[in-house]
């Protein structure tokens, strides 16, 4: 019985995910851009929050902690730089240029930092938080490559380049948030990769 109540949940939570995925793409509460991050709080982050807490289940076992970074400081360095140079083509990409000069301000302090930091954060809450670890007693490590695929989906509309490489991503963010017990890292890798690819493109 308890199998199946744990069965039934994890259904339930990827019933919901899927809902909660089309309702944000596809039915926005906000359409300013400036507010726009609003629907990613109410979408990704306030109703999974309330799912959590309907099933009794305490937030601090979701990601809201700040674990031991897991790889060595030379790997670490090694990564910064390739995701820097990484971000730095794609700024150079028309297709990456077109997509992004006609939704997000150019030189606009308040949006990269407040905006975009709002955006990410929902959305690293939503996949390597609320989903990841919903997932994570049943399926253990398995869990990672389930988070990462409807996080490629949501990518969908972007450019192809992006979708592809953002289901390396999930895995990628996945695996650092399983491993450190928290979304945090994961958020701010995002977060950071946002603002340099605006500033990159901003630039060029």
């Amino acid at each position: 019985e308890n199998t199946n109540m744990k069965t039934s949940k994890e259904s339930a939570i990827l019933i919901a995910s899927t809902i909660l995925i089309i309702l944000v793409t596809s039915l926005p509460l906000v359409s300013d851009a400036k507010l726009y991050f609003l629907n990613y709080w109410a979408y990704l982050f306030a109703i999974p929050f309330a799912i959590l807490y309907s099933f009794g289940d305490d937030p601090s076992l979701f990601g809201y902690k700040l674990g031991k970074w897991p790889f060595r400081i030379d790997l670490t360095v090694a990564g910064a730089f390739l995701i820097i140079a990484m971000v730095y083509i794609w700024s150079l990409m028309p297709e990456f240029r077109e997509y992004y000069l006609a939704r997000i301000p150019q030189n606009d302090f308040y949006f990269l930092v407040i905006v975009l930091g709002s955006y990410y954060f929902a959305e690293e809450f939503f996949f390597r938080g609320f989903l990841l670890f919903s997932l994570t007693e049943r399926f253990g490590s398995f869990a990672i490559a389930i988070q990462a695929i409807p996080f490629a989906l949501f990518h969908l509309g972007k450019p192809p380049l992006e979708i592809l490489l953002s289901l390396f991503a999930g895995l990628l963010f996945g695996y650092i948030a399983y491993r450190t017990r928290s979304f945090f890292y994961p958020f701010l890798i995002h977060w950071g990769m946002g603002i340099a690819l605006m500033a990159f493109i901003s630039l060029a």
